[in-house]
């Protein structure tokens, strides 16, 4: 990447934070929101607002999340649970990886027999892990962690130096916010996470050709309470955030040589949108540990039985009551790093997405 370009990449990030207002909608104004699946509001427990930090209505958007919202808390904050629902497509994208590979990816799944069944169910279940965890990044990002990013650029001169020396230093402070925002998430989500360092050259996620904002991908191991031992790695690039993931049980080595690194190839891999998460003008936010549950079961009630080999699955994320789009996720297992400029852009076909059927 050149200087010049992480420079242009850098100014529309932070023209994004600076924005705060939303982006163009990514469903449109005629678009059937009775239509959309939703669970009871008993089990609402995902997508919230923080009542603590707007413990009033600040928009109209607002206004209906209050009126049809159910009170809760998340640790000792007050929030406010609101409906979402989820769209899901398959798409097909020419480097996903075949049936055969998939068992592969799923090593270290505590439930795995081995049978088709068992298989499935572990790929769902790190679908719906990464899923939960990427909507709550980007919710995260979009409500103002990025402008501590921005403040901190402001004060520091970087405008006023030569741009291989901004170049140099933008990129670590790129990092930082990123490394701490993802810990942040993790922490408040399944308890603290523990570092693994970074990921290697031969890592999915270490190629330098798709505009990433900062010098390296964490890692990042979290205790999930279902699904046991995950390790995550992330990246930021201008228009997205990507992520792998993979298990970690069964006595897999603890550093670079245990799965993540040996199976670079054959990991989950997960693009979240920059754009749909910003088209959400309620500003909502997203707690992993309370809407994986929901999400993991509405990938597996879309899915059937299997993973579908040579397909990504496309994920749409709603808010029913602000009647808005809150995030956009593609997810697949690859052969290779040939995705990378294909999943960077990828939208949905036929957007809106369908939510899953009523009945499994």
């Amino acid at each position: 990447m050149t200087a010049s370009s992480l420079f242009l990449g850098l100014l529309v990030s932070l023209a994004l934070i600076r924005g705060c207002h939303a982006a163009e909608p990514w469903t449109p104004d005629n678009f059937n929101w009775s239509s959309l699946k939703t669970v009871s509001s008993d089990q609402w427990n995902g997508l919230y607002l923080n009542l603590t930090e707007t413990p009033q209505p600040m928009t109209s958007e607002h206004a209906l999340l209050f009126k049809t919202g159910v009170e809760g808390t998340i640790g000792e904050h007050r929030v406010l649970f609101i409906s979402f629902a989820l769209g899901l497509a398959w798409q097909a994208i020419n480097v996903a990886v075949a049936a055969g590979s998939i068992a592969t990816a799923i090593q270290g799944c505590v439930t795995s027999d081995g049978s088709a069944g068992s298989i499935a169910g572990c790929v769902f279940g790190i679908a719906g892990t990464i899923l939960s965890i990427g909507s709550a990044f980007k919710a995260a990002q979009k409500a103002g962690w990025f402008a501590r990013a921005s403040n901190t650029w402001d004060q520091s001169g970087l405008e006023n130096i030569a741009l291989d020396v901004f170049s140099k230093r933008a990129q670590l402070e790129m990092q930082d916010f990123h490394e701490n925002l993802v810990a942040d998430i993790l922490r408040r989500s399944f308890g603290e996470p523990e570092f693994l360092g970074y990921v290697s050259k031969s890592h999915r996620l270490a190629g330098r050709d798709d505009e990433h904002t900062h010098p390296a991908a964490p890692l990042y191991r979290i205790n999930h309470p279902r699904h046991g031992k995950i390790d995550i790695a992330s990246r930021d690039h201008v228009n997205g955030t990507r992520f792998t993931i993979s298990y970690a049980n069964h006595g897999l080595a603890k550093r670079q040589s245990f799965q993540h690194e040996r199976l670079s190839d054959h990991l989950m891999e997960a693009r979240f949108d920059t754009g749909a998460s910003n088209a959400d003008p309620a500003n909502p936010s997203f707690d992993a540990a309370g809407g994986y549950q929901q999400i993991e079961n509405e990938v597996a009630c879309f899915a059937g039985k299997t993973w579908q080999p040579g397909q990504v699955l496309s994920a749409q994320f709603y808010d029913n009551d602000a009647r808005a789009t809150f995030g956009f996720a593609s997810l697949g297992i690859f052969e290779n790093n040939g995705a990378d400029s294909t999943l960077q852009g990828f939208t949905p076909h036929g957007m809106p997405l369908a939510t899953a059927p009523s009945v499994c």
